[in-house]
Order: C-alpha cells, then sequence, then structure tokens
C-alpha cells in the first residue's frame, strides 16, 4: 500500500494486492490432476494443463535467431550457421536434471536461409548435432544427416528450409548417456530461386545415442558442399528452436 500526500493531506489511497494463485502445484508428474487447472510437472520440467484427463504442454520458444550468418563459403569444411544451448540446470524445476533430460522430451528446429552457386554447382549438406562445443569445425553426435540434389550452376539466392524433431527415448543418470529419436526434413529450390521446393527426408532407421543430457547440450546447425569452389555458399537468415513438451 502506498500514501500520496500534499500539504499534509493524503488526498489518495493506492493499493497493491498481493495475488496468490492457488491452481498452481508441483506434484511428482501430470497423472489425475484436477481439469483444468496448471502444474508444474517436474519429470517433464515444464508447465501442464489438464484438458479431457491428458496432460497437455504448451509451446515454449527457447531460441530466435534473425542474424543472417553465412554457412560453408568456398569450402567443402563442414560448417556451422548457428548454435544454441540447453542449459544443464539448476533449471527451477527439477534441479540438476538437465533441461532436455525427460523422457518425450521433444525439441523441434526450423531453419531457412539461401544458396548461391558458381559456374561449378555442389550438393548440399544440412546436419543437426547434439553436444559438443562452439566453435570449428562442428563437434557433437550427429543427429540428421540430408544431401539434396544437386544445384542448378549460376544460381543466387536459391531458397532452402530445414525442420527436425528430436525426442528423448531414454534419460540418463549423471556421466551417463542418453537416447533420442531425431527426424527431420531438407527442401530446397534446385533449378532457380523461384523454382517449387525439392524435399529430402532423413534416412535414419534407429535411435541415436547421445552424450550426458544432464549438462548443457548444444544444438548445431551446419552444412557441407561438395564442390568448395569460390562463391559456392550457404547462408542461413531464420532460426528457431521449440520445445514441445
Amino acid at each position: 500500500m502506498s500514501f500520496n500526500a500534499r500539504e499534509n493531506r493524503v488526498t489518495s489511497l493506492q493499493f497493491e494486492p498481493n495475488i496468490s494463485i492457488a491452481n498452481i502445484q508441483k506434484p511428482s508428474a501430470l497423472s489425475g490432476p484436477t481439469e483444468g487447472l496448471l502444474y508444474l510437472d517436474s519429470l517433464q520440467k515444464s508447465f501442464g494443463k489438464s484438458i479431457g484427463g491428458l496432460g497437455v504442454y504448451g509451446h515454449e520458444v527457447a531460441n530466435v535467431n534473425v542474424t543472417p550468418t553465412t554457412g560453408p563459403n568456398g569450402t567443402t569444411t563442414e560448417t556451422a550457421f548457428a548454435t544454441f544451448t540447453f542449459p544443464g540446470g539448476p533449471n527451477g524445476v527439477y534441479e540438476n536434471g538437465g533441461a532436455i533430460n525427460a523422457v518425450g522430451k521433444t525439441v523441434y528446429i526450423w531453419a531457412a536461409g539461401l544458396a548461391t552457386t558458381s559456374a561449378t554447382t555442389f550438393t548440399p549438406t544440412i546436419k543437426l548435432r547434439l553436444g559438443g562445443v562452439v566453435g570449428p569445425p562442428p563437434t557433437g553426435t550427429s543427429l540428421i544427416s540430408i544431401a539434396s540434389g544437386a544445384l542448378t550452376l549460376s544460381q543466387t539466392n536459391l531458397p532452402w528450409q530445414f525442420e527436425a524433431y528430436v525426442t528423448v527415448q531414454a534419460v540418463n543418470a549423471a556421466g551417463g548417456t542418453g537416447v533420442v529419436e531425431a527426424h527431420g526434413l531438407f527442401s530446397i529450390a534446385l533449378t532457380a530461386p523461384t523454382a517449387a521446393l525439392s524435399s529430402y527426408a532423413d534416412q535414419n532407421t534407429a535411435t541415436v545415442t547421445v552424450g550426458d543430457l544432464t549438462t548443457s547440450q548444444l544444438f548445431t546447425l551446419s552444412a557441407a558442399l561438395s564442390n568448395g569452389t569460390a562463391t559456392n555458399a550457404m547462408t542461413v537468415r531464420q532460426q528457431i528452436i521449440e520445445v514441445l513438451s
């Protein structure tokens, strides 16, 4: 409560109420909460709500990058576009458990950019890695690697898009290794900037064993070119990472 006084008289009173939200609770899991209430779920390390008897989670945008960044340019060496690190904990919900170390935890990655070819064409390969450290060359475990068809000669600003879902299948104790299921789609205009995009899916047929998910985890989106002739290049213009559960 605060007072505004003028000439020794109280002319107005302003009340600042203490708002309490009784519906936010912290059970061990989202099993059997009251319909319509909001909960902190210590297993998924995120907010959830009960709708129709189901534990439903809202999307949380973890990272947005709209700074145009050149990846591989005149080189065949794998080069990173952008990176983002999920913290290891504590993270406010589940102490020291790792921000993504939860069964069913799903992360969505979307990115878009441009490719330019010289008089010598190339085939681009998009890669998504988890773990490792920032800096060339990209390190960490390769979750997804997708090559497209060859691009047409002497083209500028061929648009491309990439999207992927990474879901934790098995968590780990500190010092161990986790397991994820990862799948994605790489789409690119092969012949001209106005051409329809050609889409290519990953060829993953099994889960991927990754590093210690109880520690901070680096997501790296990178690319490699089959031909490193000067002016053969790829650039990312937008990247968004969402936590879906």
